[in-house]
């Protein structure tokens, strides 16, 4: 939950799943056409984009995140 792994990132209370964690070792493309709207369960805040954004960009730049992206 204090994300202190870069390649695991914690999606907090997703609906109808519970909290969850994202594994970023384990990245694959899947075709959109695939993904439907009624589908999907949950959206992403514009904080929580903020935070993917920087969680990816520490994990494949092998760095420290933010102090500001742990906070988000």
């Amino acid at each position: 939950m204090h994300q202190r792994t870069l390649s695991q990132l914690v999606l907090p209370d997703v609906p109808q799943l519970g909290t969850r964690y994202a594994d970023m070792r384990i990245i694959f493309t899947v075709d959109k056409t695939l993904i439907t709207g009624p589908m999907r369960v949950a959206s992403m805040t514009d904080d929580a984009k903020d935070r993917l954004q920087n969680q990816i960009i520490a994990y494949f730049a092998d760095r420290r995140r933010p102090d500001t992206a742990s906070n988000s």
